[in-house]
């Protein structure tokens, strides 16, 4: 089995649904996760139920406008470093993911 404690996960779509069952999931595994969503009510929510969790970042974002998809990934990595794992339940590029990993690794150079 995977030893996941202490890995970085980017979940989008991540304050509602299925991103949220992710975010719940690897927060049990462990992980640090940085949960992205466009529906600041639900952030908000979420953001509540797990007041005072070091192990989560909640960031309001539309995964549909690259812009903010980017902005979203230099957040997670400033706060968490390097992600190692991304769930996409809601739509989203593949493109900002694959930028993210090439940027933390250039950070650690």
């Amino acid at each position: 089995m995977k030893h996941f404690s202490g890995r970085v996960a980017f979940v989008t779509g991540g304050a509602s649904g299925i991103g949220y069952g992710l975010v719940q999931n690897f927060l049990k595994l462990g992980m640090k996760v940085v949960a992205v969503d466009f529906n600041p009510a639900y952030l908000q929510e979420k953001q509540q139920a797990l007041a005072g969790r070091t192990d989560v970042h909640f960031l309001h974002a539309d995964v549909g406008d690259r812009g903010q998809l980017r902005a979203a990934a230099d957040e997670a990595i400033r706060k968490f470093g390097r992600a190692c794992s991304r769930e996409a339940p809601a739509r989203a590029s593949s493109r900002p993911a694959r930028r993210m990993r090439l940027r933390a690794r250039r950070q650690q150079r």
